[in-house]
Parts: structure tokens; C-alpha cells; sequence
């Protein structure tokens, strides 16, 4: 960002100040929202299979009652061992459960899914 405005450190000018000048998102937000459209992906189109078994892969009996996790599709994080914390679908289910419920429940387009997470992740994900 600073190479596109011509900034320098030593003009000290906040990051923050040339997010708003340059309309991009920091690299939190552009990380957090590629991974929860990749996790869409994964559930809606079934593109890794393996994925889409490790994140849905429900752990109760299914004689059971629905939990609320379940009625709002909520996607289970498996931390096993302290590297599996690390992994991939330990993060996504995290991103995905913080997602709002209407996020999550199909329902949107993926144009539409897009923009509503991008606008959840601008306004909820920190430096």
C-alpha cells in the first residue's frame, strides 16, 4: 500500500489511514475471506471430498435430537493434536462458525454470498 500511495515509514501515515485511501483489505481480511469462500466451495460443490467429510463429520449418534450446532450448520473443529489446530479445516470451521446464520444457510447466491462476507469480514476482522 505504501508503494501505491508513494508513502514511506517515516511520513507516518497509519495503515488504516491508506486501507481507506486505497480500498484494499489488510491481509487478515483478504486471508479470512478466501478461506471461508473456499470452505463455500468445498461444502456446496463437494470439490475435496476429504474436506468436506472432515469439516461436516458429525461426532454425536444420529438417533439423536438435532442440536443447535447442527440447525445452524455449524461445522465441527477437530483439534486432536496441536498441529491439527494449525491445519486448514480447524481454521475454516472456526472462520465458518463465526459467520452469521444467515451467511451460512445456503440460501445465498455465491455472487451475493461474496459480498456479505466480504462486508461481515471488513467490519468484524481486526489488524
Amino acid at each position: 500500500m505504501r508503494i501505491a500511495t508513494g508513502t514511506r515509514l517515516s511520513d507516518k501515515i497509519r495503515i488504516t489511514v491508506l486501507m481507506e485511501m486505497t480500498k484494499l483489505p489488510s491481509i487478515n481480511q483478504a486471508c479470512h475471506l478466501a478461506i471461508t469462500l473456499t470452505t463455500k466451495c468445498i461444502l456446496d460443490h463437494d470439490i475435496i471430498p476429504e474436506m468436506k467429510e472432515a469439516l461436516t463429520k458429525d461426532y454425536t449418534d444420529q438417533d439423536r435430537v438435532m442440536t443447535r450446532s447442527q440447525t445452524q450448520k455449524d461445522l465441527i473443529t477437530q483439534p486432536t493434536m496441536r498441529v491439527r489446530c494449525r491445519s486448514f479445516s480447524y481454521f475454516a470451521a472456526q472462520l465458518w462458525n463465526k459467520l452469521p446464520i444467515p451467511l451460512r444457510n445456503g440460501h445465498l447466491t455465491s455472487t451475493k454470498f461474496r459480498k456479505e462476507a466480504k462486508a461481515y469480514f471488513d467490519t468484524n476482522c481486526h489488524l
